[in-house]
């Protein structure tokens, strides 16, 4: 329940479902300014002539509705869409989709990686339109890899965030991502310089001082291969050793959420700008690229007319701008401004493609779970020293 004593932010914290409330009540645009976000809920709401039991009550019946909302469509079996998408943008893309493209049928639930979730997609029909941030999974499904899905023909043109991430065989497209980014908690620093780059999170300084991100299936994805292509599997190993353990990031930004003080929190950039608002907390882009998890969409070559239009919808500026305004994630559209601090990294598709890429995957997650290995100089003495 909402706490009127605390403030704008702590509410936001523990209820995210607040902020798309206090939009549809027209008191703010996007996030909430630096000063309304650390005044207490019930002072803004005085500030405003707002009655605090009839905000309550009316925020309470929102949260209702919008989760009748979500739970709903996860069961539609007759649908043109079959997504899997970030929680914070879900309702939104849901409310464009009903009111733009009513006609349009979908399944729609919370983003998953891996592989399990596209058998479900499959178990019904074959889906006409896909959109899913499990890419790892998708590159290594032969009923999309079979040649009936394609975006070759599709004519949206490419932001320039998004520079050399196209597809070349056409199979995907990136609609948006989501960037991992550093915050530093300079009051951890112990005389240490703040990182600049993922790399250096390799470096040994950083020993036992990371927190990584674990919703308990981010670590089925990409995320970890990056410090595979940087550095083979010794990065991932290195990085093991500099880290302190994972957690939702909502659990990072709450305050006395973390048992643990880490130096440096990896996590989505949407996180990311709630947790540097904090006392001694700092921000990094890092320089060599915020590397993304990327959100993919492909269709079916034989698809309806109708299916062609909700495709491209999907793939255009209205679609993008939720994306990049209600969770910080950028749109590949070229329409759609997304005003990067830095520039964005992809692993590539070169590396998404291989055959082993859901073996590499598994034994990163295997070297971050085995916590102690003492093993590993003897047993990888002479073994990769960069990635593929």
């Amino acid at each position: 329940m909402l706490e009127v004593t605390r403030t704008v932010n702590d509410n936001l914290t523990d209820h995210p479902m607040l902020l798309s409330y206090m939009e549809w009540q027209g008191m703010i645009q996007g996030e909430p300014s630096p000063v309304m976000g650390s005044l207490r809920l019930g002072d803004v709401l005085q500030l405003r002539n707002m009655d605090k039991e009839q905000f309550m009550a009316d925020y309470e019946k929102f949260v209702r509705e919008r989760e009748d909302g979500l739970h709903h469509t996860s069961d539609n079996e007759e649908y043109m869409l079959y997504g899997r998408i970030p929680c914070v943008v879900q309702l939104p893309i849901q409310d464009m989709l009903d009111a733009e493209m009513a006609e349009c049928s979908y399944n729609i639930a919370l983003a998953e990686f891996g592989r399990k979730w596209l058998e479900e997609a499959f178990k019904i029909k074959e889906p006409s339109i896909l959109m899913g941030t499990g890419i790892e999974g998708l590159t290594a499904d032969s009923r999309i890899m079979s040649g009936e899905y394609s975006v070759a023909d599709c004519a949206v043109p490419y932001n320039q965030d998004f520079e050399g991430m196209e597809d070349v065989r056409g199979v995907f497209r990136i609609l948006t991502a989501i960037p991992l980014v550093m915050v530093i908690d300079t009051r951890q620093a112990n005389g240490r310089m703040m990182p600049e780059s993922m790399e250096q999170l390799l470096l040994p300084e950083y020993k036992d001082s990371i927190m990584y991100p674990d919703d308990g299936h981010m670590l089925d994805s990409i995320m970890l291969t990056y410090f595979y292509h940087a550095a083979g599997i010794e990065g991932v190993y290195k990085f093991r050793k500099n880290a302190i353990g994972g957690a939702h990031p909502s659990q990072m930004i709450k305050p006395g959420g973390l048992e643990k003080k880490p130096f440096i929190m990896l996590m989505p950039w949407i996180f990311a700008t709630i947790k540097a608002k904090e006392d001694g907390m700092c921000l990094v882009w890092p320089g060599d690229g915020a590397p993304i998890l990327p959100l993919v969409i492909t269709k079916k070559q034989d698809g309806t007319e109708k299916e062609r239009e909700l495709f491209h919808f999907l793939t255009g500026e209205r679609t993008g701008q939720i994306f990049r305004s209600q969770g910080c994630f950028p749109s590949s559209c070229a329409e759609v401004e997304n005003q990067l601090p830095g520039k964005l990294r992809f692993i590539g598709w070169d590396f998404l493609y291989q055959e082993d890429l859901l073996d590499i995957i598994a034994e990163c997650r295997k070297i971050m779970e085995e916590r102690e290995d003492d093993s590993y100089e003897a047993d990888h003495s002479g073994g990769t020293t960069g990635g593929r």
